[in-house]
């Protein structure tokens, strides 16, 4: 809808802003991650690059405008409990409960997750989450196993390495979305991935703080960066840049492919997907 809506008139691009800003609602009651469709209209390469800085504003104001609205439809209906006591049974001296809303309020409360301390002590929920970020980010372009929920690793200190890969790696990435000119599309896939994982990056607690389906819109940023990276590499050969981006791509698609052929199996059924790992 705003691929091409510059050179519309101002009544025409605004009936298309608002047909965006509509589907985004539509969207935003499927799937609450839909939040992240302003950012994509910033990063991704071709519908908001053309649009004047007046013009993307109002697009961008409308699906605010949208988002407000439902925020205010979503919030006395929103469930989820922080739980600082722990239970009697249980000898913590910091840990909490994030309830899950479909967890049934007579029933005994469940017991304080082993990860719990990220909900009452925000630096260790800083540093835990900056480690979980680079391995989020090495998990986008290295191809492995998914796990439906996965428990962080609780770290104590910035001084750890693992907190330290994260740092650089996030570094990394940001430095990516800031790039301009000709590595449009690279800026575009870092900036998309870091946008798309800011919502679970730990800044407000989540029952699950990690799980890999929280990757499934950094996926395509991942995409752009390697397509650019292929792109790049393949403009070095000038007389066979054509082969040359076929050879890459080749290289790019087997292992995931190998990796989605696995998994396939796996998701046969519940019995195939729960051992796997154990068959390991």
């Amino acid at each position: 809808l705003l691929r091409g809506a510059e050179k519309a008139s101002r009544g025409a691009f605004l009936l298309r802003a608002a047909a965006a800003a509509g589907l985004m609602l539509l969207s935003l009651l499927a799937k609450e991650s839909a939040a992240l469709i302003p950012a994509l209209c910033l990063f991704i390469p071709g519908p908001a690059r053309g649009l004047s800085r007046r013009r993307l504003a109002a697009a961008l104001g409308l699906m605010a405008a949208v988002a407000g609205v439902y925020a205010a439809f979503r919030a006395p209906r929103f469930r989820y409990e922080l739980i600082v006591s722990p239970p009697e049974t249980r000898r913590l001296e910091a840990a909490s409960r994030l309830l899950p809303p479909e967890a049934p309020r007579w029933q005994y409360p469940p017991s304080p997750p082993p990860w719990g301390e990220i909900y009452v002590d925000p630096w260790v929920r800083a540093w835990t989450m900056s480690a979980e970020a680079g391995k989020s980010l090495l998990r986008l372009f290295i191809p492995g196993r998914p796990a439906i929920d996965r428990t962080p690793t609780l770290h104590r200190s910035w001084t750890q390495w693992p907190v330290l890969a994260g740092f650089a790696a996030l570094c990394v990435m940001a430095g990516l979305a800031g790039s301009s000119g000709a590595a449009t599309m690279t800026a575009a896939g870092a900036g998309w991935i870091l946008a798309a994982l800011a919502p679970v990056a730990g800044f407000a607690p989540l029952y699950n703080p990690t799980a890999d389906r929280y990757l499934y819109l950094p996926m395509a940023g991942a995409a752009w960066l390697m397509a650019a990276a292929a792109g790049a590499a393949a403009a070095r050969v000038r007389r066979h840049e054509t082969a040359a981006l076929a050879v890459l791509g080749t290289l790019l698609i087997l292992p995931w492919a190998r990796a989605s052929r696995q998994r396939a199996r796996e998701w046969a059924s519940d019995k195939t997907l729960f051992f796997a790992p154990a068959a390991e």
